[in-house]
């Protein structure tokens, strides 16, 4: 639920920092993303088969996909890798780097060498070292300044920036 109503009330300020009105289907914000990655897990544990767990990624991530999400169906295949392959750490980095690779649908040398696709599979560095433990909850804070930070950049953009053009 708190996803949901943080999804909807960053929406507008989300699509005023990147399309810079208050209200565009261009793209919408990573916290739906996660919303629907968290309906795909919440089904993977309810139904715990293989065969349908592939079909449910493989639907929410076209949805995903269709409602021009931030992080597309590739943010709910790494959202999926990391919640089955949770025991496994090394698996799981592999996996996940294999899955940024594919979801990047560049098959090649360059591919490979992409800035964000590097800069994509070092955050796994970090991953692979998290030790498993909640850390304080503040969970509120970063839905805040999500939401804030997108604001103060439009702000920047909007009269420090474009005023220089």
């Amino acid at each position: 639920m708190n996803l949901l109503i943080f999804a909807v009330i960053s929406e507008p300020i989300y699509d005023l920092a990147l399309n810079g009105k208050i209200f565009s289907f261009q793209q919408q914000n990573v916290l739906f993303n996660l919303l629907l990655g968290l309906s795909a897990l919440l089904l993977i544990k309810k139904f715990n088969n293989i065969f349908l767990s592939v079909i449910i990624t493989s639907i929410i991530a076209y949805i995903s996909f269709l409602c021009k999400l931030d992080g597309w169906y590739y943010g709910i295949c790494l959202i999926v890798v990391f919640y089955i392959l949770r025991e496994k750490s090394t698996l799981k980095l592999i996996f996940a780097a294999l899955t940024m690779y594919i979801c990047g649908l560049d098959f090649s040398v360059h591919g490979i060498l992409e800035p964000n696709f590097m800069l994509s599979v070092c955050s796994l560095v970090f991953i692979y070292f998290y030790n498993g433990q909640r850390g304080r909850n503040i969970k509120y804070f970063f839905y805040l300044f999500y939401t804030l930070h997108l604001l103060v950049l439009f702000a920047i953009s909007k009269f420090f920036i474009a005023p220089m053009f």
